[in-house]
């Protein structure tokens, strides 16, 4: 079963999302009254998870967090980080490697192929 925002108490993780294309972020809670529950210097509503004195439209809301929330973040944080990643620094073996596992299965060699850019 799964716990209510009710149940929340300081210390614990929580889940943030702020709009639609928000992919949302893991915050400690770092208070928690009757009526409101306080992390990221940002407040919400105990009851409803909603931000206190935000817009309404797209405005973040927190959840309980769950083992699928941290693998959202988890998997959107690494995603970026690689491709920010400035590739040309690594060696060629290093770069096999990696092409060995992200490469298509009907992908050819990129040893096997010529390189004809002008």
């Amino acid at each position: 079963m799964e716990k209510e925002l009710s149940e929340i108490r300081e210390g614990e993780d929580v889940y943030i999302q702020g709009g639609y294309y928000d992919k949302g972020k893991i915050a400690k809670v770092t208070k928690v009254t009757k009526t409101m529950i306080t992390c990221d210097r940002s407040r919400f509503r105990r009851d409803n998870g909603r931000l206190i004195g935000g817009s309404g439209w797209m405005q973040e809301h927190l959840e309980v967090v769950t083992d699928e929330k941290r693998r959202k973040v988890e998997h959107h944080i690494l995603a970026s980080r690689i491709s920010d990643f400035r590739f040309e620094k690594l060696k060629l073996e290093e770069l096999r490697k990696i092409w060995v596992i992200i490469k298509p299965p009907t992908q050819v060699e990129p040893s096997a192929q010529s390189d004809n850019r002008n």
